[in-house]
């Protein structure tokens, strides 16, 4: 397994935001991302993918707390074959698939989805990802989320701040 070049540049990190920013469900960083990628020159098929991966990894924490309410108490709330990661549906020898592991991690991270981390992780490194590439993936996604909670507290402010309008 040889370790390759880092894939990340501007576009490759904006889509990592925009995945990101679908998984945290954060609308407004989702424009932001979108458009940051529109003016990268990122063709549509490629943020399409951002939107998916993110949409993809923040459904799956949903589906996690299913499979564990099951296990302690039998509430059978799983649909089998609900969830498929985009890993599992990739060739990792492609050319894509390590880009949509970098951008799979970033958005689990934004999601605080562990069984999309344990997953994308190992397919990344196996496919020769770089650490520096990874550590900077899941740093993008988490600083996402963040920024997206710093926006939403800054909304809830405001409004907690702006005088009462009368009935």
């Amino acid at each position: 397994m040889k370790t390759r070049e880092s894939l990340l540049n501007p576009k490759s990190e904006a889509m990592i935001q925009a995945a990101a920013a679908m998984a945290a469900n954060g609308a407004e960083a989702l424009d932001r991302h979108c458009a940051a990628l529109r003016a990268l020159g990122a063709a549509p098929e490629e943020i399409a993918m951002a939107i998916h991966i993110g949409q993809a990894v923040k459904e799956r924490p949903a589906e996690h707390m299913k499979e564990v309410a099951d296990v302690l108490v039998d509430t059978k709330l799983v649909d089998e074959g609900a969830h498929q990661c985009p890993a599992s549906q990739m060739d990792p020898t492609s050319a894509h698939f390590r880009l949509t592991m970098l951008v799979s991690a970033g958005a689990a991270m934004a999601a605080n989805c562990e069984p999309c981390l344990n997953q994308a992780v190992p397919f990344a490194v196996e496919a020769g990802v770089s650490f520096d590439d990874l550590q900077r993936s899941v740093l993008l996604g988490l600083h996402t989320k963040e920024q997206i909670k710093a926006d939403l507290h800054a909304r809830i402010i405001s409004a907690l701040s702006a005088p009462a309008k009368a009935a």
